[in-house]
């Protein structure tokens, strides 16, 4: 993902966020305002600031401010990796600020800290649990009725200390697995018999 969530050339604080906030916390993010992006120019490149300076003057002002203001955090956090996902030590020549502070209050010094905070969020094991469930389903999840299952399921994988292997099969055990029907394209399904 830290490839996925970079430009060819440098990493995006925002899009790793971004991904981070929707796929490991299933946090739905609103959209920029119309015209917001183009309407920030980023600061002269040849400042020599790095993706974090860069990045806290351009959304520093409303209406930036109030969103980023969850996400830039996460985002520093990550800025450690490079590109392609490499560890770097420095950004513009300057030592990488990989330290943040979440909403809530909770700060972080580095990376180790920030993937700390987010396994004790509360969002983390279900919105992993759903996921995976999705993903071996074929289906998405609907909250009246599964929302209990994958709080529970969420509730016991954090008890075993977050064991994927444990984890796994406890889905697979799962009603909402045992009770799952194959899914049938209906454009594919065999004509019904048709009683003489």
């Amino acid at each position: 993902f830290l490839t996925a969530t970079s430009s060819s050339e440098n990493t995006s604080i925002v899009q790793r966020a971004k991904w981070v906030l929707t796929n490991l916390l299933c946090e739905h993010l609103p959209l920029p305002p119309p015209g917001i992006v183009d309407s920030v120019p980023p600061p002269d490149p040849g400042l020599g600031l790095t993706n974090r300076e860069s990045l806290s003057i351009r959304t520093a002002n409303p209406p930036c401010s109030g969103c980023h203001v969850g996400m830039n955090p996460i985002g520093f956090g990550l800025e450690v990796f490079d590109a392609v996902g490499a560890l770097r030590s420095t950004d513009h020549d300057k030592p990488i600020d990989a330290s943040g502070q979440l909403p809530d209050g909770q700060a972080f010094a580095d990376t180790e800290g920030l993937m700390q905070l987010l396994k004790q969020d509360p969002r983390f094991p279900a919105c992993m649990t759903k996921k995976i469930l999705t993903y071996a389903l074929g289906r998405g999840l609907e909250a009246a009725c599964d929302s209990e299952v994958l709080k529970k399921l969420g509730e016991e994988w954090k008890a075993d200390g977050y064991n994927l292997k444990n984890h796994i099969v406890r889905l697979a055990q799962s009603s909402l697995f045992q009770s799952a029907r194959a899914y049938v394209d209906p454009a594919k399904a065999p004509a019904p018999e048709v009683m003489p």
